[in-house]
């Protein structure tokens, strides 16, 4: 992709430069923008592949993703440009939407002060607050979510924080919540610290639902959903309706970039 589009550029003689070593030294920032184009101005481009879904929305609301939004701004400020364009192209046709975006110094500044602080906090070995619960949006393309989850406690619980967690030996707390006992994970979703702590919860969970299963099969139950109050059959496993689960499933779609309006249609 890259390739290409830089030989459109080059053809029509607006290709500045490419692959441009970026750095920063307050906060530390290193990386390499994708090029700057002469058009009506130096301008930064960066160039980014995307699946038909996630180009459609991004067609329908003329903005790109967060992460590539601040990418964009960090680079325009290392660079000292005063605007760029992030441009997308569809996986499916290679069709080109090109994202005009301003550089926003205040945007810069907030973002620059918060990592700032990130560094700071690792550099004073400080052990960093889970702003986000594991089943956010925020979460969901995170590189350190599984580290992340995996170093959450139970509240009022501490440990110092361990620099063994960037080279995969896990620190993590046993979830057996009458064990809670600090142990090193060998595998990446290990959340019991024994094969006796899985046992156990996995009997109390079978427990549990055999008799919630016992208690509601003379029951009328209903769908959980506040707004609705369809009655529920045996055969509803979830204490959710049919239709309630589609919409479950619709949103987490939507929150990962899917069309809503295409995703109501097909489904």
């Amino acid at each position: 992709m890259h390739d290409r589009l830089y030989k459109y550029f080059n053809n029509i003689g607006i290709l500045v430069a490419e692959e441009i070593p970026v750095s920063y030294s307050n906060p530390s920032i290193e990386g390499t923008a994708d090029g700057i184009i002469d058009w009506y101005g130096h301008k930064l481009i960066e160039l980014k592949s995307i699946s038909s879904e996630g180009f459609h929305y991004r067609q329908l609301y003329n903005k790109p993703k967060d992460e590539h939004y601040r990418q964009a701004q960090i680079y325009m400020k290392c660079l000292n440009l005063n605007s760029g364009y992030v441009i997308y192209e569809n996986k499916n046709n290679q069709e080109i939407l090109p994202i005009f975006i301003e550089k926003d110094d205040d945007f810069i500044d907030k973002l620059f002060k918060k990592y700032n602080k990130i560094y700071q906090d690792f550099v004073d070995g400080n052990k960093p607050k889970h702003p986000y619960k594991r089943t956010s949006a925020n979460c969901q393309n995170c590189d350190l979510a599984k580290i992340c989850a995996g170093q959450r406690m139970r509240r009022g619980l501490k440990t110092p924080f361990n620099r063994r967690t960037m080279f995969g030996e896990e620190e993590r707390v046993c979830t057996n919540q009458d064990c809670l006992k600090i142990f090193i994970a060998k595998v990446y979703n290990a959340t019991y610290c024994s094969s006796e702590c899985r046992k156990i919860v996995t009997n109390q969970k079978t427990l549990a639902k055999y008799h919630e299963n016992k208690k509601n099969k003379n029951n009328k139950r209903i769908c959980k959903t506040k707004t609705c109050t369809t009655v529920l059959s045996k055969y509803n496993k979830e204490n959710l309706c049919e239709q309630c689960k589609i919409e479950r499933f619709i949103q987490r779609l939507v929150s990962w970039g899917w069309d809503e309006e295409k995703l109501r249609k097909e489904l």
